[in-house]
């Protein structure tokens, strides 16, 4: 684990399982982002094991990325959709 990064896990009892998981920077910070398994996605900040944003309504996530200026990529079976992370 990075230096300053605390231990401990994420509170993930509210959304559903998991297919796909991204890794990325937002605004300096290491995140977080999965599409789970009720087409709904979470983003968390790792450094302080908080969630960043609930995203629904893409439908499907087959694969998800992180883009440098703070988006996700979401592959679903309607093809790819950006969208932003936050505010």
């Amino acid at each position: 684990m990075p230096d300053g990064m605390p231990s401990g896990a994420l509170d993930v009892t509210d959304v559903g399982k998991a297919d796909a998981l991204a890794f990325g920077m937002l605004s300096g910070a290491p995140i977080l982002a999965a599409g789970h398994a009720d087409d709904v996605i979470t983003a968390w900040d790792l450094t302080t094991r908080r969630r960043i944003t609930t995203i629904d309504g893409l439908g499907v996530v087959n694969d998800l990325a992180v883009t440098v200026d703070g988006r996700i990529a979401v592959a679903g079976d309607d093809g790819v959709t950006m969208t932003q992370i936050g505010d």
